[in-house]
């Protein structure tokens, strides 16, 4: 009985020490929440940010916020609901489609451009999977002025000589690697891009809100404007690009880091670029802290759409931003809303536009 004693002793002491670390981690979270509503009030009536917010710490939600206007009217207003071009972070479902192939076999990261029947010159058994994934394939930007579709693109690039540089020695980031990406996955698996995306990305990581090319026509459409509130008229010849809100893109974040959609390797594969150590991957850039933790930084824009993902890996703390009016003090709003929710010393001077 002496022993059963001491050991309910113990469980009892732990069971407290539990308990009250998890009361000063609630606490501290709380605090910081405050203090980024605060700051999100205070930026929004300054007009230095429009859009939606979240941040997570620990892998929680401590923070969701929307604010401002739909569009350049200023008559109706955003909701959690809104719905945002990401950007370049679209290209992010590129590439993990592709490393989804990748672990099923069905491709490798060596596979020469070449082996896929695209009817392309010489150039193209110089690049490989690998190249593309990681900016490094020579490719030259596309020319806007002449390209206006997909055919348009492929065209441009059947007429191309030579390649800008040798594969795998410059960083060229250019809107060519998508759409071969694209091509790529549409011929290995046998369905469209959109399909794929949804049957095998969308589904897989609860992301029930997410529209391909959303349009005004989509009632939680949320149009691009800028500083003098007019709307943008928006134009892209390619389609396959994703429109997300605040929730669909935590758990697109989410999904990745909880390997859902693919390994921990594959993720890793794309944290980093594996030609360039400075230069970003298809994951954005990552750098590693003084302490050792990986940090990535995503930016994506369209017009004056703009997302921001800021994202401490190793503590499972992410800072989340998506506007649809330009880009603004929206790196200062995530550096200030890293320094809240790390505890350190912060400052934000109010500039108006």
């Amino acid at each position: 009985m002496k022993e059963f004693n001491c050991a309910l002793l113990v469980v009892v002491i732990l069971l407290m020490s539990c308990s009250s670390k998890t009361d000063h981690l609630n606490l501290r979270n709380l605090k910081a929440s405050k203090k980024i509503d605060s700051l999100m009030l205070d930026v929004a009536t300054n007009e230095m940010f429009n859009g939606s917010a979240l941040v997570m710490v620990d892998g929680q939600p401590i923070y969701s916020s929307t604010i401002g206007y739909a569009d350049g009217d200023r008559k109706s207003n955003l909701t959690d609901r809104s719905l945002f071009s990401i950007g370049s972070v679209s290209k992010e479902f590129h590439a993990v489609s592709i490393m989804q192939l990748i672990e099923e076999g069905a491709i490798s990261l060596d596979g020469k451009l070449s082996d896929f029947g695209l009817d392309l010159p010489a150039w193209s058994s110089e690049i490989t999977i690998k190249h593309l994934l990681n900016n490094v394939s020579g490719l030259p930007q596309l020319n806007f002025k002449t390209v206006k579709s997909e055919e348009d693109l492929m065209d441009d690039l059947r007429t191309l000589d030579t390649l800008q540089s040798l594969s795998g020695t410059e960083y060229l980031y250019n809107h060519n690697i998508p759409m071969l990406l694209k091509r790529i996955i549409e011929l290995k698996s046998g369905v469209s891009f959109k399909r794929y995306v949804i049957d095998n990305i969308l589904s897989k990581c609860d992301m029930t809100a997410a529209v391909f090319d959303a349009t005004s026509e989509d009632p939680y459409f949320a149009h691009s404007y800028n500083k003098e509130n007019v709307n943008d008229t928006l134009y892209n010849p390619f389609d396959g690009w994703l429109f997300l809100n605040i929730e669909d893109l935590k758990n697109w974040i989410v999904c990745l880091q909880d390997n859902v959609v693919i390994s921990e390797e594959s993720f890793k594969e794309l944290l980093h670029n594996q030609y360039i150590d400075d230069k970003p991957s298809f994951q954005g850039q990552t750098s590693l802290t003084e302490e050792g933790e990986l940090i990535r930084n995503r930016v994506g824009g369209f017009y004056n759409y703009i997302t921001l993902i800021q994202s401490n890996i190793s503590s499972d703390d992410h800072i989340i931003l998506l506007s649809n009016n330009g880009w603004g003090h929206i790196g200062n709003i995530a550096s200030t809303i890293d320094s809240i929710i790390q505890e350190k010393p912060y400052s934000f001077p109010l500039i108006k536009k």
